[in-house]
């Protein structure tokens, strides 16, 4: 017997308009569309939410059962599988350049060189980094944020009295992502040859 094909377990959206981001809300596509609209692509039908209307989502992620978005408006906005939505930030029209999400709900997100964490009671804290923000990561171990910005990456603890550990690295880091076991950090630069891997144990780039 033939084995099936790929194509056949696949279904086409027409999500009409360019995509910033995508991902699951258990089994439900999510997609956050560059004209501000969220589009949920339940078996029974397509739900398409105004999350930010008349305006751009920039940036994506989703938390549990919600998708984080947030937008050109400066508004950071969840939207739930039923496509209940609710604000969690406003910005006053400051560009939401990074989002990111923890598996206990806590989110995290930029705007310029302005951090916030949001845990999962909902406490917000903030950091201003050296300069503009544009990736940010959960450390798979603690309630610790990874930040990437121009010329390094830094690392935070919000709810530490310590300061912020600083990875220097010439460049435009765009994003960061950890290593499963915390161990090192890796960061894309505009330069392709732009590398930074940090070990925030030994406080060492390479």
């Amino acid at each position: 017997m033939a084995a099936a094909s790929l194509t056949a377990h696949v279904t086409p959206l027409d999500a009409g308009a360019p995509v910033a981001a995508a991902a699951f809300l258990g089994k439900i596509p999510a997609l956050a569309l560059e004209d501000g609209t969220v589009l949920l692509a339940t078996p029974e039908a397509e739900q398409r939410i105004a999350a930010h209307p008349d305006v751009a989502i920039l940036v994506a992620v989703a938390s549990r059962d919600k998708f984080i978005t947030g937008g050109d408006d400066g508004r950071v906005v969840a939207v739930s599988q039923d496509g209940g939505v609710s604000e969690i930030a406003d910005e006053k029209g400051k560009w939401i350049d990074a989002l990111a999400a923890r598996g206990d709900g806590s989110i995290a997100w930029s705007s310029s060189k302005n951090v916030r964490a949001r845990d999962r009671d909902g406490g917000v804290k903030t950091f201003a980094a050296p300069s503009s923000v544009r990736g940010l990561a959960f450390m798979p171990k603690g309630y610790r944020i990874a930040i990437a910005h121009y010329d390094g990456a830094t690392l935070w603890f919000p709810n530490a009295a310590a300061p912020p550990d600083l990875f220097k690295w010439k460049g435009s880091h765009l994003s960061i992502t950890a290593s499963p076991d915390g161990r090192f950090l890796a960061t894309r630069c505009r330069k392709t040859r732009c590398t930074l891997g940090a070990s925030p144990t030994r406080r060492t780039c390479a």
